[in-house]
C-alpha cells in the first residue's frame, strides 16, 4: 500500500554526488548502503568529533528502548519520521512481537531510503512506507497512507531520532513540530534524539562545519532548544538527558554523556493539554 506522496520519485544520478544524512548515519555504523560523498562527510566529521561514531550506535540502540517504552504505556501505533536505512532491528520488528497487527508507518524524504524502506520495511501487515518531507508536515499527515493507518481516537507514538539536526531552519522546525503535536491524540508519545554541543561544544561545532562543507547543513541545538521541541508534552523517565542515560538503567548508563553527543527525551501529550 502506497500513497500519492509515497509513490516515490525516480532517483536522479545527481543524488549520488552529495552526502545524505541517512548515508552518513549508515557509514558511522559500518553499514554498506552508502556512497562516496556520505563516507567522506562522515569521515571528516568523525575526525573533528570522534564521539559521533559511538553516538550513532547509542542512538540506534535507543530506538528499541523508546519503542518498548511506548508499548509499555499502551501506545500501539507508530510513526517513524526520518526512518533512515533499515537496520538489524526496526520499529516493526519490536512491535509485532507484542502487537502483530499494530500499524507502523515509516517516512523519509530521501528517495534512496524510501526505496529501501519499500523493500525491507513493508514486511508485514500494518507496515507501510511513505515518501514525504517532515518540514511539509501538513502534507505528510494528510497522506492517504497516514490517514488510513492510524486510529486517531487512540494514542500514536512518533519517533524523530537524529532527524532534526539536519533541519537548520529553526522557524521551519518549530512550525512542523507544532503541526505534529496538534495532530497527535492525547496520551501519544513523542520521542526525539538530537545532536548537541552541550558536552563538547568545540568538537561538535567542528563536526557540524565539516558536514556543511560537504553540502549537508547540520544544526546541533542546546538543551533548552531541544526541550522546546516537545511543547507542553510531559517528559517521562529521567527526562531530557544524554541518549545513553535514557532510561537510567539502560546498557550505556555508565558511559560518559559526551559519548552520546545528543539528548534524548520521550514525552507524553497531556490528556487536557493543548499546544504550548
Amino acid at each position: 500500500m502506497t500513497s500519492g506522496i509515497g509513490a516515490g520519485p525516480d532517483i536522479p544520478n545527481s543524488i549520488y554526488k552529495v552526502a545524505s544524512s541517512a548515508g552518513v548515519y549508515e557509514h558511522l555504523q559500518g553499514g554498506c548502503d552508502t556512497w562516496e560523498p556520505d563516507r567522506l562527510a562522515a569521515t571528516d566529521a568523525a575526525t573533528a568529533a570522534p564521539s559521533i561514531i559511538a553516538a550513532a550506535w547509542i542512538n540506534r540502540d535507543f530506538l528499541l528502548r523508546s519503542v518498548l517504552y511506548s508499548l509499555d504505556l499502551g501506545v500501539a501505533q507508530f510513526l517513524d519520521l526520518g526512518c533512515g536505512y533499515p537496520g538489524s532491528t526496526n520499529v516493526y520488528d519490536a512491535t509485532r512481537r507484542v502487537l502483530p497487527q499494530g500499524p507502523v508507518v515509516y517516512v523519509d524524504h530521501d528517495p534512496r531510503v524510501y526505496a529501501h524502506a519499500r523493500c525491507a520495511l513493508e514486511d508485514g501487515p500494518g507496515a507501510f512506507a511513505v515518501y514525504a518531507d517532515i518540514l511539509a508536515m501538513d502534507q505528510l499527515l494528510t497522506d492517504p497512507v497516514v490517514q488510513s493507518a492510524f486510529d486517531m481516537t487512540r494514542p500514536v507514538a512518533v519517533l524523530l531520532h537524529d532527524v532534526l539536526p539536519w533541519c537548520p531552519d529553526d522557524d521551519a522546525v518549530h512550525e512542523s513540530l507544532s503541526v505534529l503535536r496538534a495532530w497527535m491524540p492525547a496520551g501519544s508519545t513523542l520521542s526525539i534524539t538530537h545532536l548537541t554541543g552541550h558536552w563538547q561544544p568545540d568538537s561538535m561545532s567542528a563536526a557540524a562545519a565539516a558536514y556543511t562543507r560537504h553540502g549537508l547543513p547540520c544544526r546541533p541545538r542546546s538543551e533548552r532548544e531541544i526541550a522546546a521541541l516537545f511543547g507542553d508534552f510531559v517528559q517521562q523517565g529521567p527526562g531530557l538527558t544524554a541518549v545513553g542515560r535514557w532510561p537510567e538503567d539502560g546498557p550505556y548508563r555508565t558511559a560518559s554523556p559526551s559519548r552520546s553527543a545528543a539528548f534524548a527525551g520521550v514525552a507524553v501529550k497531556p490528556v487536557q493539554g493543548g499546544e504550548a
